[in-house]
C-alpha cells in the first residue's frame, strides 16, 4: 500500500514539475534579428520550401528523389560528409550513391535468391 501512494505521489510532483518547470514566458517585443539571423532565417526558409513543398514518400519516388537530391547538394562542399544513405521503406532497401564513382539515382540494393 506505500509502494503504491509513493508511487501515485512521485507521479503527481512528475506531472507538477512538467508544467511548472517552463516558469515565466517571455514578455515584450523580441529584439530585432541581427544580418547574420536574417540569412540564416532566410536559408531555412528556403530549405523547408524545397522540401517540404510537396509531399515525398516510398509512394512518390519522384518527390522523394528530388527531395534527396536537393539535401545531397545542399549539404555538399568542402569539410562535409560524404555517405551512402538508405533511402527506401516498405521493404526496399535503395541507396544514394557516395564517394567516388557516384553514379546518382536511386539504386535497388537487394539481393536476389535463387528460385
Amino acid at each position: 500500500m506505500i509502494f503504491w501512494l509513493a508511487l501515485a505521489a512521485a507521479m503527481a510532483w512528475l506531472l507538477w514539475f512538467m508544467v511548472k518547470v517552463p516558469g515565466v514566458s517571455y514578455a515584450g517585443a523580441l529584439k530585432p534579428l541581427t544580418e547574420e539571423e536574417r540569412v540564416i532565417a532566410a536559408n531555412l526558409r528556403a530549405h523547408v520550401a524545397a522540401i517540404a513543398s510537396r509531399e515525398h514518400n516510398f509512394l512518390k519516388a519522384a518527390e522523394l528523389e528530388a527531395a534527396a537530391l536537393y539535401i545531397e547538394q545542399a549539404l555538399a562542399g568542402p569539410g562535409r560528409l560524404d555517405a551512402t544513405l538508405p533511402v527506401g521503406a516498405g521493404g526496399s532497401a535503395q541507396y544514394r550513391g557516395g564517394g567516388e564513382g557516384r553514379r546518382g539515382g536511386l539504386r535497388d540494393h537487394r539481393r536476389r535468391r535463387p528460385l
